[in-house]
């Protein structure tokens, strides 16, 4: 289709949720970026998001907060805010100049609530079954789409724009630890955003922890993660490495320098910014499907996904990280009632992925 010229502002709206907005709307930010060089990007979404974007000189975040766990028209509400933050973005602006690119967020209910001229949307359809070869990622659906759209023939990779004093803290931070005897430091990351289907169970989790510290010169920094209940999970997994004869600690992002030599395990109380700053510098991440898988992949962090709460291959495949460095998948089935997985061989996997890089 034909595109606005030369447009002085590309608004984008955020897909809401964090591992979206690495997945999908930093491709997109990517692509527009290169076809619009001189076009100011403002991107409409949360606070959380934005600290993602910081580091990026050419990104404007407008907030908009959207409830994900409220009701029906609490959620439908969020479009006066959106049609809102849209006018303060295109102010002055003739509507040649304005862009405004959907990557079918919450934000327009994928799409069904207007919100500029149709001449200045782009729409991109990520749940269309018809548009997209089958064995390909979201990310991936991003470039292709465009390239469809544009005539393009680019391809990008999700990104985060980190804030240079974080990734500076966190560098220096993990080098210490380094210097300090650890060999290997594996990220670790339980969180399933509140969606519990996505967790195995608390004795996994115990026994990966504790298989990974049993690695000698492995160091492992665990997230603490966010909500009363990971942070209680997380805490019950310092307790049990601490009684298996291990030394942890439990510090802010902002004190990981206090870390003594000793320890083995760091429970890191830290924000999304922080988290992704700190994973950028770590040998491997191990998490389930969630926003820090989608991070660690796009900083070229060899990324090892335990993915469970689907049996749709189709859907797995979708949500799979995607980037250049080294991406393990490994699907668990925990929806059968009783439960049929092994743990053994679920950690047996795992294993056996990370020893076969």
């Amino acid at each position: 289709r034909d595109l606005p010229g030369d447009p002085k502002t590309v608004i984008v709206l955020s897909r809401v949720t964090i591992g979206a907005d690495v997945a999908v709307t930093s491709v997109l930010i990517q692509r527009l970026c290169r076809t619009f060089p001189k076009a100011q990007i403002v991107v409409i979404g949360s606070g959380k998001m934005s600290s993602l974007y910081r580091g990026h000189p050419r990104i404007r975040v407008q907030n908009v907060d959207y409830s994900r766990q409220g009701g029906l028209l609490e959620r439908l509400m969020s479009w006066f805010q959106v049609l809102e933050a849209i006018d303060q973005a295109s102010f002055g602006a003739a509507p040649e100049d304005i862009l405004l690119a959907d990557p079918d967020s919450r934000l327009s209910q994928l799409g069904v609530l207007p919100l500029c001229d149709d001449r200045n949307y782009l729409f991109f359809s990520s749940r269309s079954s018809q548009t997209f070869p089958q064995k390909l990622s979201i990310s991936e659906m991003v470039n292709h789409w465009y390239n469809q759209m544009t005539g393009e023939t680019d391809t990008c990779y999700p990104a985060v724009w980190l804030d240079s004093s974080l990734q500076r803290h966190a560098k220096s931070s993990v080098g210490r630890l380094r210097s300090q005897g650890a060999r290997q430091v594996v990220a670790v990351n339980f969180g399933v955003g509140g969606n519990s289907r996505k967790r195995v169970d608390d004795r996994f989790e115990q026994e990966t922890i504790l298989h990974l510290l049993g690695q000698p010169g492995t160091l492992v920094l665990l997230d603490m993660g966010f909500g009363e209940e990971e942070v209680r999970r997380s805490k019950a997994l310092l307790q049990t490495a601490a009684a298996a004869g291990h030394r942890v600690a439990d510090l802010h992002f902002e004190n990981l320098d206090q870390v003594v030599a000793e320890c083995v395990l760091v429970g890191v109380d830290a924000g999304i910014d922080q988290v992704a700053a700190l994973i950028g510098q770590c040998d491997e991440f191990i998490g389930y499907d969630s926003a820090c898988q989608h991070i660690a992949a796009a900083q070229e962090v060899p990324t090892y996904t335990i993915f469970a709460g689907s049996n749709n291959i189709r859907f797995v495949r979708r949500w799979c990280p995607y980037g250049l460095g080294r991406r393990e998948i490994l699907h668990v089935d925990t929806l059968t009632q009783p439960p049929t997985y092994n743990r053994k061989t679920i950690l047996l996997r795992l294993m056996h992925a990370r020893n076969s890089s």
